[in-house]
């Protein structure tokens, strides 16, 4: 009996052994069928993250990326879209290896701020000027495509950048030459901006050709004027800056003038010291007669000398500038003619209005007579029929102020202004005539006809009927 008694133990052993390990068995195959990478596939667009995880594990998982320029992936999994294309993102845990395969897209951005203009803010002269384009993404993008095209829609030029951030301003300046390296001719063009599938385009540049003798019109570098021709290209490109280059003879030509009150002159007009002469300024359909016919609160006339112009007018009528809004300074009339059959005429303006500048101009040996059939007001000044605005360190000199009437109205002749509403300082007229001839009822003014302004440290000598002001219903400081 205590034989069998110990071979029933010692047989007990194995088999206590054999049901451990049936036992453990199932634990550990359903263990490793737990652990598992939560996607198989992922897509993304650029600059887009998403997370990928690791379950039924609590070991450490070392994360990596095939191709690092396409998706970059961090330690905890995190997956970002760097470039359009596809990856495998890989997850090594416990020996084995789990993978997903990530297509990036690229995003579809519009392209803000978009712009497309001369880098010196004059107009694109074919073979002269540069362009900058700049513009943001809305969205981080690759392979983003900027075209110049031509009013066809053909592409002359463009640039691709291999990636551009949100936000972020990028540019680059176009010479407008084609990517051929020839110039592109003159037109309209516009900037395209393709990111993903979207693509926004600027408003057009226009390439233009050469027509005066050098210059882009901006500020740093305006348009030089040589030549009568030149000078009347003017009215094309106004809002710019000019600077003549040379004396220009007219050669008795007739022309209207340009600009008016209507559509005034905005740009900056730099005489240089030079002079234009030998013009006959004349069109009877135009009220406002004028080499400038108006000048707006932005425009400057400065510089400038004009000799022997001959203007002849039938409402109103001056020699440099009709209705002023702007600034004309440092400015010389001389030898010239200004006649009116009809109602105002100025020498050097005709009227300058609230707002408006003169300053530091001179007139001298000149004529303006204005010969009036018609009812109605009537005004003749030396510098200005009417001021509104300032009138500050002006002369005029050995002119003749002349009104004749063959009409019953009232009449203001001045040898500076006839009728004066703004600031009139420091300024005179000297070896003047202000003659009157006709019926009517005169107002004679060697300084001013009529004053309902201020007037300050001004003079006159000459003939008149009246050395000072004729009706002063203003401030008069002698």
């Amino acid at each position: 009996m205590k034989g069998k008694g110990k071979i029933v133990k010692r047989s007990v052993l194995p088999l206590l052994f054999l049901m451990l390990c049936l036992f453990l068995m199932p634990i550990s195959a359903n263990a490793a069928s737990k652990v598992k990478l939560n996607k198989a596939s992922l897509t993304l667009t650029v600059g887009k993250t998403s997370t990928l995880k690791i379950s039924g594990t609590s070991s450490t998982v070392k994360w990596s990326s095939s191709k690092k320029s396409v998706a970059t992936v961090t330690a905890k999994g995190v997956v970002k879209g760097v470039s359009a294309g596809s990856a495998t993102i890989k997850a090594k845990v416990n020996g084995k290896t789990y993978s997903c395969k990530v297509t990036v897209k690229n995003a579809n951005a519009t392209a803000k701020s978009l712009k497309f203009k001369t880098s010196d803010g004059g107009v694109f002269i074919a073979g002269t000027s540069t362009a900058k384009v700049s513009f943001k993404l809305s969205k981080t993008s690759t392979n983003v495509v900027v075209s110049i095209k031509s009013s066809s829609g053909t592409t002359v030029y463009k640039k691709t950048y291999s990636k551009c951030t949100s936000g972020t301003t990028y540019s680059f300046t176009w010479d407008g030459k084609k990517s051929s390296g020839s110039a592109a001719s003159a037109g309209t063009y516009t900037v395209s901006v393709k990111a993903g599938s979207k693509t926004t385009t600027s408003s057009s540049l226009v390439i233009k050709k050469q027509v005066f003798a050098g210059g882009t019109g901006s500020k740093s570098n305006p348009f030089q004027v040589s030549t009568l021709a030149q000078f009347l290209k003017i009215p094309e490109y106004n809002g710019y800056y000019f600077k003549q280059t040379a004396n220009i003879n007219g050669g008795l030509q007739v022309i209207s003038g340009f600009f008016s009150s209507d559509n005034l002159f905005t740009g900056t007009y730099d005489g240089n010291g030079k002079t234009i002469s030998n013009l006959i300024i004349q069109d009877s359909s135009r009220d406002e007669i004028a080499l400038f016919g108006g000048v707006g609160a932005n425009g400057v006339i400065k510089r400038l000398t004009l000799s022997d112009i001959t203007v002849i007018g039938t409402y109103s009528t001056a020699c440099l500038v009709a209705t002023n809004y702007g600034n004309i300074t440092d400015c010389v009339v001389k030898d010239c003619s200004v006649t009116s059959t009809g109602r105002y005429t100025g020498i050097l303006c005709m009227k300058n209005m609230e707002g408006g500048t003169v300053s530091g101009c001179t007139v001298t040996g000149c004529v303006s007579s204005v010969s009036n059939s018609n009812w109605g007001t009537v005004r003749n000044g030396g510098l200005a029929n009417s001021n509104y605005g300032k009138m500050i360190d002006c002369t005029i000199s050995d002119c003749s102020i002349k009104v004749v009437s063959r009409a019953t109205a009232d009449f203001y002749v001045s040898g500076l202004v006839a009728n004066n509403k703004g600031t009139l300082m420091n300024s005179g007229a000297t070896g003047m005539e202000v003659a009157t001839s006709g019926s009517g009822k005169w107002y004679v003014g060697g300084i001013c006809a009529l004053n309902e302004g201020v007037v300050s440290g001004c003079y006159f000598t000459g003939s008149a009927s009246n050395d000072g002001i004729g009706v002063n219903n203003g401030t008069y400081i002698q």
